[in-house]
Order: C-alpha cells, then structure tokens, then sequence
C-alpha cells in the first residue's frame, strides 16, 4: 500500500514542482528556481522517457541519484530560507529519488521454491483470449516461453513483450509457445493483443490466482488511482519463466527491481544450450 501511494505522489508533486519552477522562472529568473527545475525536471523526464520511448531495462541509475544530491544540495546552498530550501532541495531531489531508486524499485518477492530450475512447473489456470477457462499444460502442451507481465500500463512491461515480439521468428523456430499472462482485467488483454500480428497466446490470470499459485503476487502493486482507470489495485511480479515438452522449467528470472527485466538473448541462449544438451 506504501508503495502504491509513494509513487502516485511522488509523479503528481514532480509535476507540481516543476510547473510551479517554470511558473517563477516566466515571472522573473531566479537561480534558486532554475535549480529546483533542473532537480525536478531530471526525474520528470525519466518517467517521461519510460512512457514516450518505453524500455524494458533502464539501469539502477546510480549516476542519476548522485545528479540529484548535487542539485538538491545546491538548491538548499542558494536560499536563505530554511524552509523552502529544505523542502524543495532535500524533500524531492534527495528523499523522494532515494525512495524511488532505493526502495520503491525494488520488488518485494519472497524466496520461492516453486520457480526454480529443473522442477516440474504446476498446471495452473488461465483465461484464453475468447474467455475460456484452460488449464495450460494440458490446454497448450510442449516447450513455453511464459512471460508475467503487470498491464498495459506498465511502459517497461510493454517494451519487454516488443523485444520478444521481435525475437518470434527464433523461438518459434526453436518450437516454442509463447504466452503473455496479467492479472489485469479481460478488456485490456484483448486490446494489447490487437497490436501484436504474431501468434502469442494472451491470457489472463482471473483475480491474480496463478501468481497467488506460483508465489509471484503482487498485493497493492498497481500505483494508487489507476483503478479509476478500470485497472485492479493487485498485480503480478514481473516473471519470465521458459519450460520444455515436458513442462520442466529450463529457465527462470525473478527480476528483484521492476526496472531491470532479461534481455531476449539471455534466455534465448539458455534455451538453445538445453535443447543442445538434449540432443547430444
């Protein structure tokens, strides 16, 4: 739930900020404003780069934190206010990004001795893109490439299914399926899969039973107001999960930060040096 909130806030007070910077700096320039825009503008501009040009990795931003010490420092050096210093040098810049980066990025996943190598992976339920109840591996039987994905409106979720989109040629060619599972509701499954002119299979996992299942639920994970866009408050830990004929998982990444997701090349090679192993 903390989380949920944090991010709602900390995107609407970014955007607060930095109107309320352009606003004085249109009036007359100010250094200290031009600092607080500068700080604020950073971190706005990276949210906005995920949403403009979506990514499905972007780094731990380390560099980007030391930026917004600096600047948040600065702006408490340039004004001899305690107040307004404190709050618009060390409130956004430093707090809110060290949240951000440190805390909020990171996912709260428990160990999990299901999704390990080697094991069986469980038959689980889905919802077909016709709204059929299916039991997977029986349904849709041999090799899968399973990707758990949050919604439409995560932008890193959406880059990563057009990195696969791309690399479908090759894993079909390999003989896989692949299959895009989320929680979020039926409408918005079937409106991503109208985009796509490759045979994914986009199911839906009703009411997150799958991921409560498999250990990879996501209580409270949907940023807070996004309901009011017919989305559900739970979500799903970002997962991608690859399992031969015989439903034995070959690979498996439990991202540990939802900005960092495995490139197609990753599993691409794991899968390949399995099925060499198989044959020789």
């Amino acid at each position: 739930m903390l989380k949920s909130l944090f991010i709602s806030v900390y995107l609407t007070l970014l955007v607060v900020t930095t109107s309320q910077s352009l606003y004085h700096l249109f009036l007359s320039f100010s250094a200290f404003w031009l600092l607080v825009l500068l700080a604020n503008g950073v971190m706005l501009g990276f949210f906005a780069r995920l949403f403009l040009f979506p990514t499905a990795r972007t780094g731990r931003l380390i560099i980007l934190h030391i930026t917004q010490w600096g600047l948040g420092l600065a702006i408490v050096m340039s004004h001899n206010t305690i107040v307004p210093a404190i709050l618009y040098g060390v409130g956004l810049p430093i707090i809110g990004s060290s949240l951000y980066i440190f805390w909020y990025s990171h996912l709260d996943r428990q160990s999990n001795e299901l999704l390990v190598s080697g094991k069986t992976l469980p038959d689980f339920e889905l919802i077909t893109i016709e709204g059929q109840k299916v039991e997977v591996n029986q349904w849709l039987p041999g090799q899968k490439l399973i990707l758990f994905y949050r919604g439409n409106w995560c932008p890193l979720c959406m880059a990563q299914i057009d990195e696969i989109a791309l690399q479908y040629q090759q894993l079909n060619a390999m003989g896989f399926h692949i299959v895009l599972v989320s929680p979020q509701p039926h409408k918005f499954t079937v409106k991503l899969a109208a985009k796509y002119d490759v045979p994914f299979y986009f199911m839906q996992d009703e009411a997150g039973n799958t991921a409560k299942q498999l250990g990879i639920y996501a209580q409270q994970g949907t940023p807070k107001g996004m309901e009011l866009l017919g989305y559900e408050s739970d979500t799903v830990l970002p997962t991608v999960l690859a399992t031969d004929k015989n439903n034995k998982i070959i690979f498996v990444d439990l991202t540990d930060n939802y900005r960092i997701r495995p490139e197609p090349k990753v599993f691409i090679e794991m899968i390949r040096e399995h099925q060499q192993a198989m044959n020789d």
